[in-house]
């Protein structure tokens, strides 16, 4: 439940001015990349899930990360999740791309985890 403080009564009805202030970014600031962000992970298996995710995109006639984004797949790439519950967990994993996705995602992890590749 959302509840108003006090003096929002003087900006509603009074017309107090309220300013809020932009902060900038040093000039010359680099933004983490996306990879860095997600901790090391394994290259081989990430490029057998971006494989996987070309694959499907193709099939489906859509751009590759409406399937997943590079992130998501950094991530299963370092955290390995078995089940669909790991799964859920990572970044744009919701509950309709578990649905449609989580299975042939998983199948890849299970299938790298199993032939002993990982380092």
């Amino acid at each position: 439940m959302l509840k108003l403080a006090p003096e929002s009564r003087e900006v509603l009805f009074n017309g107090r001015k309220v300013h809020v202030l932009k902060t900038r970014k040093p000039v010359g600031a680099r933004r983490t990349p996306p990879a860095a962000a997600a901790g090391e992970y394994d290259t081989r298996l990430f490029d057998r899930l971006r494989d996987l995710r070309k694959e499907l995109a193709a099939r489906q006639g859509v751009p590759a990360y409406v399937i997943f984004n590079d992130r998501t797949l950094h991530e299963m790439a370092r955290f390995c999740p078995a089940t669909e519950e790991a799964l859920s967990g990572l970044t744009g994993v919701g509950a309709a791309k578990l649905e449609r996705y989580g299975e042939p995602f998983l199948n890849v992890i299970r299938e790298f985890d199993r032939t002993g590749v990982k380092p």
